[in-house]
């Protein structure tokens, strides 16, 4: 296996397969679970329609929260 990291991504592959590894900050008061099923879809079928790769995971890491100033 193979890892490569850029910005809040990472990803490990092999020769069939791919794990993506995504840091997000979200908005207080966000549905942190939403957020994270609907970023693992979406990734999931970009990633898979543009490499044709299997892909095994989708992790996805919240790393903060912004609190906006009222």
């Amino acid at each position: 296996m193979t890892g490569q990291s850029s910005g809040g991504i990472s990803l490990t592959s092999d020769e069939t397969s791919l794990d993506i590894r995504v840091g997000i900050i979200v908005q207080y008061g966000s549905h942190v679970h939403e957020v994270g099923r609907e970023l693992q879809r979406n990734v999931r079928e970009t990633m898979e329609s543009l490499t044709g790769l299997v892909i095994r995971a989708v992790h996805v890491d919240v790393e903060g929260i912004i609190i906006p100033r009222v």
